[in-house]
Formats: C-alpha cells, sequence, structure tokens
C-alpha cells in the first residue's frame, strides 16, 4: 500500500472578538485612519439563497459556505496538486487504485459543539448520492462506482469500480464540504430549507445573522487550527455594480472582488493606471499590482482567473454540426480586440486556463479575418442564392440562434453577430430568464449557447466533450453534443501520472481547437480592490475564487 502522511500543525490560540459594531461610522476616502472593525465587508455578485454547499443553486454561493464549512484536505493555492490536511490528516490509495482510506482528527467539534467523527464523512457521501440529490459532486462519484463505509471511529473508506485521476481530489476538497449527520439525518425538506440558511459546520467563521441582503459570519476560535485574524466577514448584496462601487468609494465595503474595467481604471484608477502594463503583468506573472495614489485608502490589483467565457456550438443538429460553419465562424470574432479594448484577459483555445498543465501554448486562434469566413463558407457550399442576403444552401438559410443566460455581458456576442450579418450569415441573440435558459440548454434547443466556465487547473474534460455526457436532461455537460474524442478523454481520466496526462490534455486541447466545437473568447482577468487597512491580501490565480480572507488582517490602529 502507498501511504501519503501529512504533517499536521496546531496552534492553541484564543483570539477575542473586538468589542464595538460590525457597521462602525466610516469616513470618506481619504485614507487609512478610520476605526478598525472586526469585520471585512464584503459585496456578493447575486443574493444566495441555500448556503449547503450540496444543495445550493449557485457555484458564488460556495463564497460564503467555504468559510462555514471545512473538507477532508485543503488545496495548496499556489501548486497544483498539493493539498494539506483539515479534518483529515493522512491519506492512502491501495496499490491499484480501487479503494482510498482516510484518517481523520480526532479532536474536532461541529459549530453547536458535538462531536465530529468517521460517521459524518458517510453521511455527507449518502446525502450526496440520494435520489434527487443537486450534489456538485453526485454525478462523478456515480460515474466512478464509488461506496463509502466506516472503518472506524475517525477512519473511512471508500471504494470504487472506476476510479480516476480526480478522484482524491473529489473527495479531498471543495466539492465534499463535510455535513453534519445529527443536523440531517431525520431532517424534513423543511428542516433542509432552514440548514440551507443557517448553517452548522466545523468551518473557521459560522453564520450569526442572515437579513435581507446581508449575511454575517464571525470567527469560531478552535483548538485544532490557527484561528484567523479576521473576526467576522459581512457578505451584502447589492442591486447594481453601480451601488457596490459607491459603498466601496465611501468606506462602506472592505473589499471589492470584481470591478468593472471603467470602475478600476477610470473611476478607482483616476486615469493613471496604465492598461498596457497591467496587460502585460497579467501575461507574465498572472497577477498585477497597481498603486494609482499612494495617498488614497485603496489598493488596486487584477489576476487571471481560471475561467474562460465561450460559445459551445450545437454540433448534433443544424449549420453547426459541419467543422467547416464552425471553423468559418471562428474567423469572425476580433479576440485581440475585446481582451486589449475590455477585459484584460487573454484569449482562449481552450477551457483549459492558459495557467494548467495540460494548456498547449502553441495552440493559436483563428484569426479574425471576414473574409477568410466567407471564402470557407462558400467552399462548403453557402451563397445567396435567393439573394436575401442570407447565405444558404439545399433551401436552407445560414441563421443560428445564441441563448445567453440573464445579466451577463453580451459584448462579444453582438460583435459576432454584426460580423456574422456582413457575410451573410443571420444570427439571433436571445437573452432568456434564468429558468427559460436551463430549460434550453438541457433540450439542446439552440445552435450556440453562451456560457463562462471556471475550472480546476487540472479538472476532468471527460463531462464536457465525452459523448456519454451529450444527453438531454440534467446532468448534460457536453453542451457541444462533440463525440470525436471518446478514446483519448477515457485515457486522460485513468491516466494517474501527472506528466503523461498533460501530454494527453495537451494533444486534447489541439483537437479540440481543429474541430471547434465551441468558440472560446476569452480567458478572463479579475479586477479588485482593497482597503491599505487591510493587509495581507494575496491574490492566487490557481484557486476557482482566488483570495481567502484567512490570510488578511488588519492594520494596527493608527497604522
Amino acid at each position: 500500500m502507498r501511504r501519503t502522511q501529512l504533517g499536521l500543525s496546531m496552534t492553541i490560540a484564543g483570539v477575542a472578538l473586538i468589542a464595538g459594531s460590525m457597521f462602525a461610522p466610516e469616513q470618506p476616502l481619504r485614507g487609512d485612519t478610520r476605526t478598525r472593525t472586526d469585520a471585512v465587508r464584503i459585496p456578493l455578485p447575486a443574493p444566495p439563497t441555500d448556503l449547503n454547499p450540496h444543495t445550493r443553486g449557485y457555484a458564488f454561493e460556495d463564497i460564503v459556505a467555504d468559510y462555514v464549512f471545512d473538507h477532508l484536505f485543503e488545496r495548496d493555492a499556489d501548486r497544483v496538486g498539493v493539498y494539506h490536511p483539515s479534518l483529515a490528516t493522512e491519506w492512502a490509495w491501495n496499490d491499484d487504485h480501487t479503494a482510498m482510506t482516510f484518517g481523520l482528527r480526532t479532536d474536532v467539534t461541529w459549530h453547536d459543539g458535538e462531536p465530529f467523527t468517521a460517521a459524518d464523512v458517510a453521511f455527507t457521501f449518502a446525502y450526496a448520492m440520494r435520489d434527487g440529490s443537486r450534489s456538485p459532486i453526485k454525478a462523478a462519484l456515480v460515474a466512478a462506482g464509488a461506496t463509502c463505509e466506516v472503518v472506524g471511529e475517525h477512519r473511512v473508506r471508500f471504494a470504487f469500480e472506476r476510479a480516476t485521476y480526480r478522484t482524491f481530489a473529489l473527495l479531498a476538497e471543495r466539492g465534499f464540504a463535510i455535513l453534519p449527520k445529527h443536523r440531517l439525518v431525520d431532517a424534513s425538506p423543511d428542516d433542509e430549507v432552514a440548514f440551507g440558511r443557517a448553517p452548522i459546520g466545523t468551518g473557521p467563521y459560522r453564520v450569526t445573522e442572515w437579513r435581507g441582503n446581508r449575511i454575517r459570519l464571525v470567527r469560531r476560535d478552535a483548538p485544532w487550527r490557527t484561528p484567523p485574524t479576521i473576526g467576522g466577514i459581512v457578505f451584502k448584496t447589492y442591486s447594481s455594480p453601480e451601488a457596490s462601487l459607491a459603498d466601496l468609494k465611501r468606506g462602506a465595503l472592505d473589499f471589492h472582488p470584481r470591478l468593472s474595467t471603467t470602475a478600476f481604471f477610470d473611476d478607482l484608477g483616476r486615469g493613471r493606471v496604465e492598461r498596457a502594463a497591467v496587460r502585460d503583468d497579467l501575461a507574465r506573472d498572472g497577477v498585477a499590482h497597481c498603486d494609482p495614489d499612494t495617498h488614497g485608502a485603496l489598493r488596486l490589483a487584477a489576476f487571471t482567473a481560471p475561467s474562460v467565457s465561450f460559445v459551445a456550438w450545437n454540433c448534433r443538429r443544424g449549420p453547426t454540426a459541419d467543422r467547416a460553419v464552425r471553423r468559418a465562424l471562428a474567423h469572425l470574432l476580433d479576440r485581440d480586440g475585446l481582451v486589449e479594448a475590455s477585459s484584460l484577459g487573454r484569449v482562449a483555445t481552450s477551457e483549459q486556463s492558459p495557467l494548467a498543465p495540460g494548456y498547449d501554448p502553441t495552440v493559436q486562434p483563428l484569426g479574425f479575418s471576414p473574409d477568410a469566413a466567407l471564402v470557407a463558407l462558400r467552399k462548403a457550399g453557402w451563397f445567396d442564392r435567393d439573394r436575401d442576403g442570407v447565405l444558404d444552401r439545399s433551401g436552407a438559410p445560414l441563421a443560428l440562434r445564441i441563448i445567453a443566460p440573464p445579466r451577463c455581458r453580451l459584448t462579444a456576442i453582438e460583435q459576432l453577430r454584426t460580423n456574422a450579418k456582413a457575410i451573410g450569415v443571420a444570427i439571433t441573440v436571445d437573452r432568456l430568464p434564468a429558468a427559460r435558459f436551463s430549460a434550453a440548454k438541457r433540450a439542446f434547443d439552440f445552435d450556440g449557447v453562451f456560457l463562462g466556465l471556471t475550472l480546476d487547473l487540472d479538472e476532468d474534460p471527460y463531462p464536457i466533450w465525452h459523448s456519454s455526457a451529450a444527453v438531454a436532461g440534467p446532468g448534460n455537460f457536453n453542451l457541444s453534443g462533440y463525440a470525436k474524442a471518446d478514446a483519448l478523454l477515457e485515457s486522460i481520466r485513468h491516466t494517474f501520472d501527472d506528466a503523461r496526462r498533460a501530454t494527453l490534455k495537451r494533444e486534447l486541447h489541439r483537437r479540440i481547437h481543429d474541430d471547434q466545437p465551441a468558440l472560446f473568447i476569452q480567458a478572463q482577468a479579475r479586477l479588485v480592490a482593497w482597503r491599505r487597512s487591510l493587509e495581507g491580501v494575496v491574490l492566487h490565480p490557481r484557486k476557482p475564487f482566488g483570495w481567502d480572507v484567512r490570510e488578511w488582517h488588519w492594520a494596527a490602529i493608527g497604522e
């Protein structure tokens, strides 16, 4: 048996909460002399509805839940594939990767004082696998043929019929947040809803208030972990980006995780931050720190996020089932211009981040050239035979419908539509309400679907491209219906050697680029700002959210 033992460091410390209001009076944006408050205040992109990580509806709700719940291990902030102990102290695969055993801490308690044991881990597994489960890890557990059993009060064993290289990460960290059995084992549906509003975890913060658009967390000190220095977190939802920016400027927010380029450069940067310099730093290091005003109250920074925007083409029917059409469409988008003008990200050629080990940097996007697109379409038999301004073939017009979710920027899609119209391709852009958008995705009722995707840097590409995932209904992660890389995808998911797997992923990258089942637009950059009195802010381009309150601290009063 191969065993991995990870040493634990434990600091016994009690840090008293600082007395005073979480919403102490604020001073204007002139400097860092305002009264120190114990909580850090952060905006959310939308109103959360559920903080249970296995029933939540939106990935952004994990921003809050990650401070309430623990995982078996925590990923390293900057090194892919490196993990540190959390609820587990050790783990081991058996020799043929059909079983994995975790040894658990013996001194952990839930927020309500009940002891944490292996029974909680086994219960969480069963909870995620139950009928009707919306857990984000259920599909992967089912695909792996996973089972779970308690083999000691603080020891749990998972067995697999079809383990993959991602199985450890799946169970060790973000997706497998551990739930309290004693609170949920006999819970009614109403009890589960109540738990999602007032969850009990083992994490470093506990929910003390959820009222209207505001959620308050307070630090929960415990002898088994080094406590975070920040005593509390207040998450607030705003009606508009302008409203959150106004609160940041007047000192009512301490950290803003997602600013617009206009707010970042023109408003907060006051014209003194050069976009070209920021873009160069992002390309070189993945992070750019800006300091437009050394006497001001804010610091600015940008970092490359593991997020990619793209249009998935329907490869199952219609004109986009034709590879020639998909490649022609790729010539109709000026991605370099989009990046330079607004996003400060990078031109994307894959669903993987350019920071991922399986990303092939030699793959270059099909260049912007409407003329080349028209030549390719004519070669494929598309002509305006009836002179109505739209190309046609076999009596059918080259008319495409792209669906998009609500509240997303459509700059790239509108440019694509305009450039397509100029050469005789009719594109309709249909922004749909959330429920209708989800239903249309599930039914493949589109020619193209506009999405953003955030993946781990060593994500398994199988659900995105394998033909078995191109099914109508929930779980149809392969929205393009692409079906020409199954053997390669199966090899990738069962290759445990990191270097060999990265080589296979780069081969997949090249194949996907050649077939163009999706029009990848850009790997996004996130623009952030925080008050100078908040210290220790480090940005991590290799983590999904890119920042962690547990690393921060307030400057000493008067500094």
